[in-house]
């Protein structure tokens, strides 16, 4: 039967000069250079591609080495079937140039073809990369497929076009890869090149923890100078409180001591004059008394006048004697000249603490210390009474009196209690 075969069979040329036999393969010299059919598998196979060699005529001839030749008019093409490399063996890929936003790139050791690795900067995005793939046995321009892994999608054959481009390439990590075939549909091997982009610093994982930092630090800031702010105001609204409560002390104690303290002492007189039975006086005298105390306790005149130990002594007398308690009053060092509003807190925050002595604690015996140091004023108060109710009512209002005081103080304070008895500690910087 009788077969044709063309280029259209895969040929590479439908002008053939000359056929050599050997084994299972006919060896063709063709307008376009040497070319083997394979007889088991009637397949052509391109062993050479050389546009302008002009072959002569049934000029072949096979050696008894198996090295087959064939004449030109360009001189002798001959090689040996049994040695004849694979043309894989016969081409090699470079990479040839590589440009970083439109200027060349500079590699600090080699070649760009000689890197493995390349990394950029993250606004270092637009590349082109130039290649070229060297066959030794064929001059023709060879076919190009690059793919840019973690960008293109598959491959993409560029044809004879030896550089590529990409631009606004995102960050990331790339693989770059280059193979070339010939016109037979042989592939070759791959060159690759991986290609860093670095992130931005605002996207990576040292600049989002610092930001979360910054907004914690931020948040942190902004809550504390919101806190300290409604502090602030909060302290300003209760000294406001307390000076006005104690100008109204001090103006109410003056009223009773000028108006109805004066009105009880001309009353007694004139009782007196009268005949007015001795009991009677006995009241109007207990009145005064009682008028006196009111007044002392609403402004204690030695606290202004001889100091806190003074008016804390004076305090301790006039409770031993109108109680069955035993107090005691101790007190060290030096006394230093305390602003007035402190000495009305720390003797109002004494007060406060007798108060809860006398009427809750069913205490025999109760002792107060003051101490004052180089940097700080010490108080405490014991007693060996029942201990206190920290849920009750009565206390509930005590506490937050001291509460407020000891805040205005900027002071240090609590207490231990037990059915042993309670101590209260109080610790006042010095302003």
């Amino acid at each position: 039967m009788l077969r044709v075969f063309t280029d259209k069979s895969g040929l590479i040329n439908n002008v053939v000069y000359a056929i050599m036999p050997f084994k299972n393969s006919l060896w063709l010299s063709t307008n376009k250079g040497v070319a083997q059919f394979d007889l088991t598998h009637e397949k052509f196979k391109a062993i050479t591609q050389e546009e302008f060699r002009e072959y002569n005529r049934n000029a072949s001839l096979k050696a008894s080495n198996g090295t087959i030749y064939f004449g030109s008019t360009h001189g002798l093409t001959y090689f040996n079937p049994l040695i004849t490399p694979s043309r894989n063996s016969l081409i090699n890929i470079y990479l040839t140039d590589m440009s970083v936003n439109d200027k060349p790139l500079s590699v600090e050791k080699g070649h760009i073809g000689e890197q493995d690795k390349i990394i950029l900067n993250y606004d270092e995005n637009t590349i082109t990369l130039s290649y070229v793939g060297i066959d030794y046995s064929n001059q023709i321009s060879n076919t190009y497929f690059v793919q840019l892994e973690g960008f293109d999608k598959s491959w993409m054959n560029v044809g004879s076009q030896q550089s590529i481009r990409y631009t606004h390439l995102p960050y990331g990590e790339y693989k770059f890869k280059i193979k070339v075939k010939n016109l037979d549909n042989e592939g070759f091997p791959v060159k690759e090149l991986v290609i860093v982009i670095k992130s931005p610093f605002w996207r990576t994982i040292p600049f989002y923890l610092a930001s979360v930092l910054l907004l914690i630090f931020c948040g942190y800031i902004g809550t504390t100078y919101w806190v300290n702010r409604k502090l602030l105001v909060q302290q300003h609204e209760l000294e406001t409180i307390l000076k006005t409560q104690e100008s109204e002390r001090k103006r109410l104690a003056q009223d009773l001591h000028d108006d109805l303290g004066g009105s009880l002492s001309i009353l007694r007189g004139r009782l007196s004059n009268e005949g007015v039975s001795h009991e009677m006086i006995q009241l109007v005298n207990q009145a005064i008394q009682d008028l006196r105390l009111i007044s002392w306790n609403l402004l204690p005149p030695d606290l202004m006048k001889d100091g806190l130990v003074a008016a804390l002594e004076n305090a301790v007398e006039r409770i031993q004697k109108s109680s069955d308690i035993k107090f005691t009053f101790i007190h060290f060092g030096k006394e230093k000249q305390l602003p007035e509003k402190s000495r009305i807190h720390i003797y109002r925050i004494v007060l406060e603490v007798f108060n809860n002595i006398l009427k809750h604690s069913k205490a025999h015996e109760a002792t107060m210390q003051l101490i004052f140091h180089e940097q700080m004023i010490y108080l405490s108060i014991e007693d060996n009474g029942i201990g206190i109710n920290e849920e009750s009512s009565s206390w509930g209002i005590g506490f937050k009196n001291i509460q407020t005081r000891v805040d205005n103080l900027q002071a240090q304070w609590h207490i231990d209690t037990s059915n042993l008895g309670t101590t209260f500690i109080l610790e006042i910087p010095y302003e």
